[in-house]
Parts: structure tokens; sequence; C-alpha cells
């Protein structure tokens, strides 16, 4: 059986600012599993031209694209998307370039849950603070009455969940989209600003 595409999205703005954080973000991104997958690390409108920078870190193994002027987090992940539908793509996993994962399997535990049902959408995992083994934040629920809880916030990671579990949304600093959800919901500019 074939395995999904994915494209893995990570949008930067002015890396050599935070070039260490950057620089362990991108050799996580690379450590990571899956083999049917893309990195591709987007410099979005920064201040000095940072491909060289970014096409260093990513050792020549990540498409690196420039966009001219910042577009913002959901117009950088509209380029991704847009790019993930031109590669046909099953999915789309969008990570903050200030986010290091902590294993090498985390996009083929993601991949794993999202093949397991058909209509799910999106998939987060549980997002540490930096430096620290507090939960930032697993996801979030929708109450009845509209307002969102943060899923296990300020909690030890050993006390949050270690297994798969129904969130409303996905945190957007980690997550990966289906394509055909996204697709349906009008593309990824749409889904993620609403």
């Amino acid at each position: 059986m074939k395995l999904p595409r994915v494209i893995v999205c990570s949008l930067n703005y002015n890396p050599s600012k935070i070039h260490e954080i950057v620089s362990k973000h991108v050799e996580s991104l690379l450590l990571q599993d899956y083999p049917n997958m893309v990195i591709v690390l987007i410099d979005n409108g920064s201040l000095e031209d940072e491909t060289r920078l970014l096409k260093d870190l990513s050792k020549g193994k990540a498409l690196v694209v420039r966009v001219r002027r910042n577009l913002g987090v959901a117009g950088g992940y509209d380029v991704c998307y847009r790019m993930a539908k031109a590669m046909n793509a099953d999915y789309l996993f969008v990570v903050n370039n200030d986010v290091v994962l902590k294993s090498n399997n985390i996009v083929s535990a993601l991949v794993n849950v999202a093949q397991k049902v058909y209509y799910i959408g999106a998939v987060g995992a549980v997002l540490l603070q930096w430096n620290k083994n507090t939960v930032d934040s697993a996801g979030y629920m929708v109450t009845t009455w509209g307002d969102y809880v943060k899923l296990c916030h300020g909690v030890p990671a050993n006390l949050c969940f270690n297994k798969p579990m129904p969130i409303t949304y996905a945190h957007a600093a980690l997550s990966l989209y289906s394509m055909k959800a996204l697709h349906k919901a009008g593309g990824c500019l749409e889904m993620i600003t609403r």
C-alpha cells in the first residue's frame, strides 16, 4: 500500500534572529522517519533574504521558498496549501519554526492516527513550553457555550494524554491537516482564519 504523501511546512520570518532555535527546529524535521514527505521552508517576507540560511540549515534536503512580502501566518500557510495541492499531497503538516520535534516519528504517528478514521480533518500533538516539561497545549475543545478550553495548559507532560483523543481543533503551531478536509473548507487560508 502506498504511503500518503505529506508536505511539511515551516514558516520563517527573520530566522537569523532566532538562529539557534530555527537550527534545532530544522534538524528535528530532517530527522523525521516518515519516508513519503517533502519539507518546505518558507521565508515569509523576511527583512533580508534568508533563503541561504534556510538552505544551509536544511543541508539541501528541503524546498526553500521566498515570499517577497510577509503574508502573515494564514497567508504563509496558504502558500503551503497551494504547494501541497500542486504536489498531490494527502496531508499538510504545519509546524512553527520555534517548535522542536522531540521524537523522530511525530509525522508517522500523526499520519497513523489520521488514517484510522476517514472523517478526521486534523490531528495535533501535545506542545510543550520551551525548555520545560510543561504542556502549552494539547489542542482545544469548544464548549456548548461557544468558549474554548486549551487542553492540558500548564500541566506537567506526564499528566496529559498518552493516547489519541478527540479534540475540537488542533493547535496551529503543530498539526496535520487532511488535504481533503482543507479543500472542503475552501482552502488553507479560510480554514485557519475561521
